[in-house]
């Protein structure tokens, strides 16, 4: 008797994890593309905050860089990035970041909104972002990782960035 029990429990468990399985909820990913792409950014922050401590470390809160970015693989996307960063760096110019990220198509419409963390090692930066889709992207989620292009001699900081990652779709 017990054991006709048990194993009527372990006939129904598995009839509802099929069952569950086959349900596709609104929060699993049912595809992704991979996606490549370059950006570029300001020199220059067109808003946020800077300051340094007693140690020559730079501090920085929401400080916010704008440029170009292009995407390929899902479909071509062009358009601009918004970063706004805080974080800090030291004299070496090596530091952490977090901050917001979004993606706006040529006409300003909203693309992705998300998070952005990353580190910067001598001035050249590494990050991961995820972000959420809007507009016409709503219910994709993008991945990306971000690296910084090497300096070069007659280029020490040059603000121009290798892409690559994944668009999910729901």
């Amino acid at each position: 008797m017990k054991h006709k029990k048990i194993v009527f429990n372990l006939v129904m468990a598995l009839v509802v994890v099929a069952l569950l399985a086959s349900i596709h909820s609104p929060v699993v990913a049912t595809s992704k593309a991979a996606v490549t792409g370059f950006g570029n950014l300001s020199s220059e922050p067109i808003s946020g905050k800077i300051w340094a401590d007693a140690a020559g470390n730079f501090h920085f809160r929401e400080l916010t860089f704008t440029g170009d970015i292009s995407l390929e693989g899902y479909e071509a996307i062009q358009g601009t990035q918004t970063l706004e960063l805080t974080g800090y760096a030291d004299p070496t110019q090596s530091g952490p970041f977090t901050g917001r990220y979004t993606i706006r198509d040529l006409e300003g419409t909203v693309l992705w909104t998300g998070v952005i963390e990353g580190f910067s090692l001598n001035a050249i930066s590494v990050a991961r972002v995820v972000a959420q889709g809007r507009g016409p992207y709503a219910g994709t989620q993008l991945k990306l990782s971000i690296f910084e292009d090497a300096a070069t001699e007659e280029n020490p900081d040059p603000q121009t960035f290798h892409m690559e990652g994944q668009i999910l779709d729901r």
